[in-house]
């Protein structure tokens, strides 16, 4: 069996969960998934995606492995501080802890390629 890397993550409450990486793929596909349910609204649609996209990187919560239905409801999986941490560390893998922090960018020259 192949296998993949997975970000451990363990709640305050002592509830061990497992995630897959975050791939751009996912964040399309989270978007996708909630887009005619938020409609217009950005906060609703950024609301809707972290949730989108924490039900396609979740794989495992403690010895168990997580089936495709039971993380459609996330409410039977996390009580709601759970659900917030799982959020924030959601942001984190997805490069939100780098908020305020700018990529570099320098002109250099170069020889040109015909």
């Amino acid at each position: 069996m192949a296998k993949m890397q997975v970000a451990k993550v363990t709640l305050s409450t002592g509830k061990i969960v497992y995630l897959r990486e975050i791939e751009i793929a996912d964040t399309e596909r989270a978007a996708e998934m909630v887009a005619q349910r938020a409609g217009d609204n950005q906060q609703l649609m950024s609301l809707f995606m972290q949730k989108a996209l924490l039900q396609l990187v979740l794989v495992q919560i403690g010895d168990e492995k997580v089936s495709a239905i039971e993380r459609e409801n996330v409410n039977n999986l996390f009580k709601m501080a759970e659900y917030t941490q799982l959020l924030r560390v959601i942001q984190k893998m997805s490069g939100g802890d780098d908020l305020g922090k700018e990529a570099k960018l320098e002109l250099v020259s170069q020889e040109k390629t015909e």
